[in-house]
């Protein structure tokens, strides 16, 4: 069966780019009305919509749940319980830094941190059911700051999209050739797809996701304890939705020339999007000072 998923509109200025991001110009025309569109850039068009936990870790091989079991192949109760460990060792840096978290009590911790908790038990019973709701919060905080999780980040506003692409694209490890990309997800159609669940938290959460507008997907895993386990991808999902009328998917992918990133990095912070902006504190500040150093260069 063909893809469907994405829809792909091509770009190839700035320019262009800016304007399908327009809340007033094609893409909006594109999705119709009513609509609720949610955007996502990433720094090489031809990777996927798949959360950092699926992804390679820093070696380039291993997943960050195959390093915690030290194996490639994972059934898909290791694979839950190697998540919720890297939660438990993110609560654990917490403590260590006496940083507060989203959730927090006794109950909380004997249920889920403490050594051969409840837990730990429950989610190697029954994989299917990870992650609980109840620790969606405090995911979404470590998912913020870099811990690998099942939830995939999305934001309200386009141009913020537009930032985490041409940073992304300046990235040394990413090739010099090749496109960036900006997905466009419309949520108006969520009934159509309800096997992608949304993902909200109060922005008090974490003052990265308030800067940012930022909520989460989470497509559930339906495999069950020993089995390998068996993700489907935003992108599998839809496809099996509207193979009868591709016109009507719901996922758009804009894509621009990664030779263009430094200019649409510039394009941001004249919106008043950057690193400082985003990422309130001094990381940010550090981070869209570094940017600007990137964006003279070329991204070399």
């Amino acid at each position: 069966m063909p893809h469907v998923a994405p829809l792909v509109v091509p770009c190839k200025t700035v320019d262009e780019l800016w304007a399908q991001l327009d809340p007033t110009c094609p893409l909006a025309e594109l999705a119709g009305n009513p609509r609720d569109l949610v955007f996502r850039g990433q720094g090489d068009s031809e990777w996927d919509l798949a959360p950092s936990v699926f992804r390679p870790f820093r070696d380039g091989r291993r997943t960050p749940a195959q390093l915690v079991f030290k194996q490639d192949g994972l059934t898909a109760d290791q694979q839950a319980v190697a998540e919720l460990r890297l939660l438990q060792l993110f609560v654990e840096a917490c403590d260590l830094s006496a940083l507060p978290l989203p959730i927090d009590s006794s109950a909380f911790r004997e249920k889920w941190i403490l050594t051969n908790c409840q837990g730990l038990n429950d989610v190697a019973r029954s994989p299917e059911t990870w992650p609980p709701r109840e620790l969606f919060d405090l995911l979404a905080v470590a998912q913020h700051h870099r811990i690998p999780t099942r939830l995939l980040d999305w934001t309200r506003r386009s141009h913020v999209a537009a930032y985490f692409a041409a940073e992304g694209g300046l990235d040394g490890r990413n090739r010099e050739d090749g496109e960036i990309a900006v997905w466009a997800l419309d949520l108006e159609r969520r009934g159509l797809f309800r096997e992608i669940e949304v993902v909200r938290v109060p922005g008090s959460t974490s003052r990265n996701l308030a800067a940012q507008e930022g909520l989460f997907t989470l497509v559930p895993g339906t495999s069950t304890r020993g089995l390998p386990y068996v993700g489907s991808r935003i992108e599998d999902v839809l496809d099996a939705k509207f193979a009868h009328n591709p016109s009507a998917c719901p996922l758009w992918k804009i894509t621009l020339p990664r030779s263009q990133a430094p200019k649409l990095l510039e394009r941001c912070a004249r919106f008043g999007v950057s690193g400082a902006t985003l990422y309130p504190g001094y990381d940010g500040a550090a981070r869209s000072a570094l940017n600007k150093v990137l964006g003279w260069s070329g991204g070399t």
